[in-house]
């Protein structure tokens, strides 16, 4: 099933580094996500990105693909390399789930940390063997009551997670907008979005530089509102085969989150989700 992902099973202790599913105690994780986009997605020769903490290879994550993996609570220096160029960075582990985006450039190798968040229940407790969910994100829709407060990213989580089932994999995808009266809840949707489905390792998802550069000389408008025509015309300009849209309506404790996969060969909707927050 499309919604289990294929993780590493074999721990490998070395230095505090552990390629594992789940953080102990102490532990953080951390997510590289790499998108399959621009001039890595056209070289003929494909170039691996090698990830390293401490001075130490922790694995290497191909185009379109992600890793994730454990790290110690504590600081730490995250080098990315690939061929003659590199990027580092240090950061801070605190029991949280650090996500990270690796780019290779033309010139240049873009390593940059995109998401930070502390470490939910279900990270940190292995799950019931005889009780496990599909997936990590079935596991927090089924831990919740109906009276539990949902926020804006479970809602997406969700929604995402319902798209994803109904998509074919390698499935070239571009998340063309998400229309809010709020911009920055807008733009945090899009970019969430754009890492789950990197994230789920199934896909390729086109870069937001080729969007915006698109939508730039075509002259869409580069609000998040998009009609599903001009959403598929994007689409074909960017050799996407599948376009994601979505909206955030409502106010206050009362909004809803609606996404949309539309086929760019045929112009039909594929998919829809809606959850509320």
């Amino acid at each position: 099933m499309k919604k289990i992902l294929f993780m590493f099973c074999l721990f490998l202790l070395c230095g505090g580094l552990v390629f594992a599913q789940t953080a102990g105690p102490d532990e953080s994780i951390i997510h590289i996500a790499r998108p399959s986009t621009g001039f890595d997605s056209n070289m003929l020769i494909p170039i691996n990105v090698d990830i390293y903490v401490d001075e130490q290879k922790v694995t290497s994550v191909s185009k379109g693909k992600f890793a994730r993996f454990t790290v110690k609570n504590g600081k730490h220096t995250i080098y990315a390399k690939a061929a003659a160029t590199s990027k580092r960075l240090d950061f801070t582990a605190a029991s949280n789930e650090i996500i990270f985006t690796a780019k290779l450039n033309m010139l240049s190798l873009d390593l940059a940390q995109t998401g930070d968040k502390p470490l939910a229940q279900t990270d940190t407790k292995p799950p019931d063997s005889a009780q496990a969910p599909d997936s990590s994100r079935a596991s927090r829709r089924q831990a919740r009551s109906p009276q539990d407060t949902v926020s804006l990213e479970n809602a997406l989580a969700d929604a995402a997670d319902s798209i994803i089932e109904s998509l074919e994999d390698d499935s070239t995808i571009a998340v063309i907008g998400i229309s809010s009266r709020d911009r920055e809840m807008g733009e945090f949707v899009l970019d969430e979005l754009s890492f789950i489905l990197v994230d789920s390792g199934y896909f390729n998802v086109v870069d937001r530089k080729s969007l915006d550069a698109v939508r730039s000389e075509q002259s869409f408008q580069n609000s998040g509102e998009v009609e599903d025509d001009s959403a598929v015309e994007i689409g074909k300009m960017l050799g996407a085969t599948i376009v994601i849209t979505g909206s955030i309506s409502g106010s206050g404790t009362m909004r809803r989150l609606t996404l949309k996969a539309l086929d760019v060969k045929t112009a039909r909707i594929v998919s829809m989700a809606r959850e509320s927050f």
